[in-house]
């Protein structure tokens, strides 16, 4: 239920702002700001994105972790959706977003909480690797090769 409040309350933040700027500049120059951000987003989204995957490729040869680069591409890729979706409030959130030591606080405070967590175990290895041990679930599509029915869990199971 929150979520669904935040996401009413960012909509009708958002009309609000398309209001009071189309009021203060006009409608036309409001929606070509818009469409200029829409633009500057696919635009973004593209070079930064390609070039922070890049990075990670790059990282990947040397024999690093590229969780960092990976992050900043995310990160570069959902802030030029934000700047494509209309509205000035995400294009502000966008525009923060692409300020690379922003999204360095950002991933560092995710990796922080990534490593409290208790189902997740993250050390770092004598030649400096890091390893982040957990737990997944393969899932098939049924009647895809090798799927296969798992009877329902147990409360407490944790063998799968």
């Amino acid at each position: 239920m929150p979520v669904f409040l935040l996401f009413v309350f960012v909509v009708f933040a958002e009309i609000a702002t398309f209001v009071a700027v189309g009021r203060a500049i006009g409608v036309l120059a409001t929606l070509a700001l818009v469409a200029l951000a829409m633009i500057g987003g696919l635009v973004l989204v593209r070079v930064l994105g390609l070039d922070a995957l890049r990075r990670a490729e790059e990282s990947m040869a040397r024999g690093e972790s590229p969780a960092g680069a990976v992050f900043d591409a995310a990160a570069v890729v959902f802030a030029g959706i934000l700047l494509a979706v209309p509205g000035f409030l995400s294009d502000i959130m966008a525009l923060c977003l692409l300020l690379r030591p922003l999204r360095r606080w950002i991933g560092g405070m995710m990796w922080r909480r990534l490593q409290r967590s208790p189902d997740i175990r993250v050390w770092t290895t004598s030649r400096g690797e890091t390893v982040v041990e957990g737990e997944y679930v393969e899932v098939h599509e049924p009647g895809a090769p090798g799927a296969r029915t798992l009877p329902p869990r147990e409360p407490g199971d944790r063998t799968r």
